[in-house]
């Protein structure tokens, strides 16, 4: 189920649109104009908007740039007649997911749904498995309540929040300097690329190089 908004001043658009989703589970909000829908936006966030590009007052351009500009956005699908398509192509540049033309078939309406819906879900399940993620890699390998320790982690998470930072580890076998370097890598902005480990006392000098920096 998604909660969804439909902004249209057709009224048989309107109700076509709010009974078809309903049907469908959906719990739907509808209104004619901009002026409305952006009071209602002020005091909830659906998971998609269908919104008109002709509407009295402020029009389906101008509401979609005050959607796209706030924190939680929704996903915007464009309502247009068949002389507008240069405006919903304008619209998808300010980040309208897609756009339907009247008259419009009521199968492709439930088919644009159900991809936002589980296109939400799987940003639900990537969100969900960051944050196990970041339980487990980030500083859960490293354990301790001393002093030293917090003072190495706050140290840690200076260094993972700089842009750009090289970092020089040292210390004896044993004393964790791979788990220093994988907790800067998986509390970075780049815990989502690769972190490649290498042994650099299992190569020889020449290989080494090569290795690295190719031949």
């Amino acid at each position: 189920m998604a909660s969804i908004l439909v902004v249209d001043d057709d009224p048989l658009v309107q109700a076509n649109l709010k009974d078809f989703l309903e049907l469908e589970e959906h719990d739907v909000a509808a209104f004619e104009s901009g002026e409305e829908a952006l009071s209602y936006l002020k005091r909830e966030t659906p998971d998609l908007i269908f919104l008109d590009l002709k509407l009295p007052g402020m029009d389906g351009l101008a509401l979609l740039e005050k959607v796209k500009s706030g924190v939680a956005t929704p996903e915007v699908v464009i309502i247009t007649g068949h002389g507008d398509v240069g405006s919903a192509v304008k619209a998808m540049k300010l980040g309208a997911r897609d756009y339907v033309k009247k008259p419009f078939d009521l199968n492709e309406i439930g088919i644009i749904v159900q991809k936002v819906v589980d296109a939400e879900k799987v940003d639900e399940q990537l969100a969900y498995l960051q944050k196990v993620h970041q339980t487990q890699l980030g500083f859960g390998e490293i354990i301790g309540t001393s002093k030293a320790i917090q003072d190495i982690l706050g140290l840690i998470r200076q260094i993972a929040g700089s842009p750009k930072t090289t970092v020089l580890i040292r210390g004896e076998t044993g004393t964790g300097k791979e788990l220093v370097a994988r907790a800067i890598h998986n509390n970075s902005n780049r815990t989502n690329k690769q972190f490649i480990e290498v042994n650099c006392s299992a190569f020889q000098e020449n290989l080494l190089e090569a290795e690295l920096f190719g031949y």
